[in-house]
C-alpha cells in the first residue's frame, strides 16, 4: 500500500578492473595449459547449491563428452555435496580456485560468465561481466531477472534446469556474433546505470529534494 512514487530505486554499483595486459594473460592462459581453441566458462562466488553450481557442473560434464577444448574455471569456495566435490577433482578441464579480490584475469580469460543461481539478490558478477565485455547468463531468479533482459543483453535460465543450461551455453559458443552484441549491450547498461557516478547523483537528489 506504499505510493509508488515513494519507491526509488537504486542499483549497486561496481568499480573498474585493474589493467590486465596481453602478457599476464598469456602467462595465466600457458600455467594452465590453455590455448588459443579452448573456450572458457567462468564462476565467480560462493560455489554452493544457491548458486547453481552443482547444475552448472552436471552440466558441463555433458558438454564436455562433445566439445574437448571446453574449460571450466570456478573462484570462490567450495561448498557442495562430496559427490560434486569428487566430480570436480577428478576432472582436468575443472578449474577450482580459491576466493579472491583480484579476478580481473579470470574475467579477462574466459568466452562467457555463468551464474546459474537458483536465489541471488543482485550479483556483482552480473555486473562485473557487463562491465569487461563478456556475455552472461544468469539464472532467472531475483535481480539478475530483473536486470537482465533475455536475449537482448544476457541469457536466462531456468533456476535448477540443466538441459536448458546446456542449451544456452551452446547458443552463446555456436553463435559469437549474437553473443557479442549481447555482451555489448549489458556493457552499455552497467556503464550507464551502475556506474558510481550516477549512484552519487541519485543519492545527492534524494538528500536535496523536498
Amino acid at each position: 500500500k506504499i505510493d509508488a512514487e515513494r519507491i526509488v530505486v537504486i542499483y549497486n554499483y561496481v568499480e573498474p578492473f585493474v589493467d590486465v595486459d596481453q602478457r599476464q594473460k598469456e602467462d595465466f592462459l600457458i600455467k594452465h595449459h590453455i590455448t588459443k581453441e579452448d573456450s572458457i566458462l567462468l564462476f565467480v562466488g560462493r560455489i554452493n547449491l544457491i548458486k547453481g553450481c552443482d547444475v552448472l557442473i552436471q552440466a558441463f560434464c555433458q558438454l564436455i563428452t562433445l566439445r574437448k577444448t571446453l574449460k571450466l574455471f570456478l573462484v570462490g569456495e567450495i561448498d557442495l555435496p562430496q559427490e560434486f566435490v569428487e566430480t570436480v577433482k577428478s576432472n582436468t578441464s575443472i578449474f577450482v580456485k580459491s576466493s579472491t579480490n583480484d579476478t580481473a584475469i579470470y574475467f579477462n580469460v574466459s568466452n562467457i560468465v555463468v551464474l546459474p543461481s537458483r536465489i541471488d539478490p543482485f550479483p556483482y558478477v552480473m555486473l562485473e561481466a557487463g562491465l569487461v565485455n563478456k556475455p552472461f547468463i544468469g539464472g532467472k531468479t531475483g535481480g539478475i531477472f530483473e536486470f537482465i533482459e533475455d536475449g537482448v543483453d544476457g541469457l536466462l535460465v531456468e533456476p535448477g534446469n540443466k538441459e536448458e543450461l546446456i542449451q544456452k551455453i551452446k547458443y552463446m559458443l555456436d553463435n559469437s556474433n549474437h553473443a557479442s552484441i549481447m555482451a555489448e549491450n549489458l556493457n552499455k547498461k552497467v556503464k550507464k546505470i551502475a556506474n558510481p557516478e550516477e549512484y552519487i547523483n541519485i543519492i545527492s537528489d534524494l538528500y536535496l529534494s523536498k
